[in-house]
C-alpha cells in the first residue's frame, strides 16, 4: 500500500486543496517513521522520495519532520543509502538533497 500511497500524493496537485494534501504528508512521515522498514526496498524509497519532492510543505514543522526523516533513512540504510537514493532521477536527487541538506 505505501507504494501506491506514495503515488497518489506525489500526482496530487498541491493548489487545490494544501491543507489536506499536507495532512496527508503529515501522516505519511508518521507512518514511516514508525515503520521504516517497510519503505527499504529500492522502488518502494524511490516512490517516497518521488512523493516527498513532489510537494513543498508550506509549514516548517513539515519541512522539519520530511528532513528528519529522509536523514533517519540515511542513518538506517546505511551502506544501501548509495543503492537506494541513487535509484532515484537526477533531478529528484538533486531537489531532495537540496531542500533537505541530505549531500554527503
Amino acid at each position: 500500500f505505501a507504494k501506491a500511497w506514495c503515488k497518489s500524493l506525489a500526482r496530487a496537485a498541491p493548489n487545490e486543496h494544501p491543507r489536506e494534501l499536507e495532512m496527508a504528508f503529515r501522516g505519511l512521515c508518521s507512518v514511516v517513521s514508525k515503520r521504516p522498514q517497510a519503505m527499504g526496498s529500492a522502488p518502494v524509497f524511490v516512490e517516497l522520495c518521488g512523493a516527498l519532492a513532489s510537494f513543498k510543505p508550506q509549514s516548517e514543522e513539515l519541512h522539519r519532520m520530511v528532513k528528519g526523516l529522509l536523514h533517519n533513512f540515511r542513518a538506517m540504510l546505511n551502506n544501501r543509502w548509495g543503492e537506494c537514493f541513487g535509484a532515484c532521477d537526477p533531478q529528484l536527487r538533486y531537489r531532495l538533497a537540496r531542500t533537505y541538506e541530505l549531500e554527503k
